[in-house]
């Protein structure tokens, strides 16, 4: 995904940029969640380095009350504030994008990769889809008729995750195997054996409560998705369903445009 022309801040910095926006608590949740600060004694050096950090890229302003530049500053607001939020959770790379609804006309970006955070604002009339396919990484489009989807216990999916990679590539090797299995497999094993996913949350900074209003899970192959469906889960059944990047990200796109009321 293009970062170019994004505020950038690691993650202390960005702690630190909630702490001085007024959001102390939040920054305080952030930093055990992430284990930030090993006991009270680092607190001042942490505030201290951050600080000089956030300075030295010409974020501080000593005129005002937070010490943040106004820019800077009201982003933090928005991001906050924000009470509708959409997760893309990338295993294979290992980042997180974050759509935050602010109003009709634009969406706040939020780019975690590593321990840095990227922020951009985003036309929401362009909509979502090609930004999806640039960070799963995916441009091919083929046609899925020739993939039957798979059906398999919940069992035996969850063995996947432990099963030794070796035992997997010789699943991937072993003809004997349905070729479309073998194929999951294969990106299964490609994937890190974990699921990438996308939630629809609606947070409530002041009752400090997020809730989950849907999830889905997804295995990008190289020219379409696997689609992870739970529908039939109580009965103990999960199916692998191939579906074109045209048509997953479109329908993706619809969800986060109806998640956000947008015409």
């Amino acid at each position: 995904m293009n970062t170019t022309g994004a505020i950038r801040l690691s993650t202390n910095e960005f702690v630190s940029g909630l702490a001085l926006s007024g959001y102390s608590e939040l920054a305080s949740q952030v930093i055990n969640d992430l284990q930030l600060i090993k006991n009270e004694k680092e607190v001042e050096r942490f505030v201290k380095q951050t600080e000089q950090l956030l300075r030295q890229k010409g974020y501080l302003d000593d005129t005002r009350e937070s010490s943040l530049v106004s820019g800077l500053e009201n982003l933090i607001h928005l991001l906050v504030q924000s009470r509708k939020k959409v997760r893309c959770v990338d295993m294979k790379k290992k980042q997180v994008l974050f759509f935050h609804h602010i109003h009709q006309s634009k969406t706040l970006i939020q780019h975690v990769k590593g321990n840095d955070h990227y922020f951009s604002f985003h036309d929401t009339e362009s909509g979502f889809f090609q930004m999806l396919c640039n960070y799963y990484g995916v441009s091919g489009d083929m046609e899925t008729n020739s993939v039957e989807p798979i059906e398999v216990t919940d069992q035996l999916f969850d063995g996947l995750h432990q099963t030794d990679s070796e035992v997997l590539m010789q699943m991937v090797r072993d003809q004997n195997l349905p070729a479309t299995m073998r194929l999951f497999v294969n990106d299964f094993l490609g994937h890190g054996q974990e699921l990438s996913n996308i939630s629809f949350l609606e947070s409530h900074y002041t009752k400090d409560e997020s809730v989950i209003d849907q999830v889905v899970f997804l295995l990008p192959s190289e020219s379409f998705i696997w689609h992870i469906d739970y529908e039939k889960v109580e009965q103990h059944q999960i199916f692998f369903v191939p579906v074109s990047v045209h048509e997953y990200f479109s329908k993706i796109d619809e969800t986060v445009r109806g998640f956000f009321h947008l015409s």
